[in-house]
């Protein structure tokens, strides 16, 4: 049998001794995973919880931070407007 031969037919058996260690080792491996996914699953759901009640918890404060804001833009814009004429009435002096 030539070297190409011999080659093929070892690639064959490596494979089949893959074949059967992944056999072997799947119900391990499927029990961890499963694990694996009911731990990320009860991260999620915690962490969606938290994000739901932080979002509540700061849903009047951010609509009071946007009517300060608006009030202190009011404010500021007053302010501008009050300087303006100040130095225009210092100018008149």
């Amino acid at each position: 049998m030539n070297e190409s031969g011999k080659e093929w037919r070892s690639h064959l058996e490596q494979t089949k001794k893959y074949t059967e260690q992944v056999r072997n080792s799947l119900p391990k491996v499927r029990n961890k995973l499963e694990r694996l996914q009911d731990d990320a699953s009860r991260a999620l759901d915690k962490i969606s919880r938290k994000e739901q009640i932080l979002s509540r918890n700061f849903q009047g404060m951010t609509g009071d931070y946007r009517a300060h804001t608006d009030t202190l833009r009011e404010i500021q814009t007053s302010f501008t407007t009050v300087s303006k004429n100040v130095e225009t009435l210092e100018a008149e002096l």
